[in-house]
């Protein structure tokens, strides 16, 4: 688990967290949230330095590829809240119809256009090279 991981896991199963509904069985749920939501704070990272449309191929300027992982990252983080009573609705669900003061339903909210492929035209090694956020090895 990489160290921003780390300290989300340490910070969301504090008891005062969700820390004192979680079971052994939801384990590894959680460090899955923890990943994703490390990988979100990547992604964000590399919009913010390099904007959220960089130069394609032939130089046509294209949706930046860390949108698409940071979108990926927040669906993740949000079907698993949900599993884990970590939004309004779920834990309205959890407690047979009683969510916090204040709770209200949730949807996600869109994060960028689904129709559009971030990774379209680029290679497998491009990919990698992205994921890994080596930026340098794309040019």
């Amino acid at each position: 688990m990489s160290e921003e991981a780390k300290a989300k896991w340490r910070e969301l199963t504090a008891e005062s967290k969700w820390g004192a509904v979680l079971t052994v069985c939801d384990r590894d749920l959680m460090a899955q949230y923890c990943a994703l939501s490390a990988r979100k704070v990547k992604a964000d990272a590399m919009i913010a330095e390099h904007g959220e449309l960089v130069a394609g191929k032939d130089g046509v300027p294209i949706v930046n590829p860390w949108v698409g992982i940071s979108d990926k990252a927040w669906s993740g983080m949000f079907s698993i809240a949900r599993e884990l009573g970590g939004t309004p609705k779920s834990r309205e669900r959890m407690s047979g119809g009683k969510g916090a003061e204040g709770d209200k339903p949730d949807e996600p909210a869109p994060l960028s256009d689904p129709s559009v492929d971030e990774f379209e035209g680029m290679s497998e090694a491009e990919i990698e090279a992205l994921m890994s956020g080596d930026i340098g090895a794309l040019n």
